[in-house]
């Protein structure tokens, strides 16, 4: 009798048997209808995890992978019913209690970082303070560095207006949080 080894993934970016396991239920559709889909969310998955490791464009994906429009597709329909969320909060409480943490943070800190974009939108804007025209990005981490909430809008919107937004919106998600690391702003 052979003993098979765990899968090792193809593409670094791949999930590993045990991340997919605490992924896989997270992504189920509510009321399964319709026909069988020709690709298993598995393999939608990595080829979404290579998109994001990568940085490449959606159009760009490697052949070994579904179609990008199908690729794309899922993708937006699992962020519209909130998968993507409750799958990255699921990995975050993994990853925490295997460092030997609790699965919530209690401590977590905030910070901000305008970005450049090149395309016009309502939700770009000049931060006067960086000479940055684009869009700023507040992330909250806990101390391990996992990323319970992050907020991006217009540029021009200062730190004391949308931080105050972002450790609400964090504590919601983590009502054990008791203490917050922020910078002046």
């Amino acid at each position: 009798m052979l003993c098979s080894l765990p899968k090792e993934p193809d593409v670094p970016s791949d999930l590993t048997d045990q991340q997919w396991k605490l992924v896989r239920g997270h992504l189920k559709r509510p009321d399964p209808r319709g026909a069988r889909e020709a690709h298993a969310p598995r393999v939608i998955v990595n080829a979404i995890l290579y998109v994001l490791r990568t940085g490449c464009q959606w159009r760009l994906l490697p052949n070994d992978f579904p179609p990008w429009p199908t690729v794309y597709d899922r993708y937006r329909r699992w962020c519209l019913r909130g998968c993507r969320e409750r799958a990255l909060d699921a990995l975050n409480a993994s990853s925490r209690r295997k460092a030997g943490r609790a699965g919530s943070p209690s401590c977590a800190i905030v910070d901000s970082q305008s970005v450049k974009t090149a395309c016009a939108s309502h939700e770009r804007g000049i931060d006067g303070g960086k000479k940055v025209k684009g869009r700023k990005r507040h992330i909250s981490t806990d101390t391990p560095g996992n990323l319970p909430r992050v907020s991006v809008h217009a540029a021009n919107i200062h730190d004391t207006t949308a931080g105050p937004a972002v450790f609400r919106a964090t504590l919601d998600k983590h009502p054990s949080i008791e203490a917050f690391s922020a910078n002046e702003g």
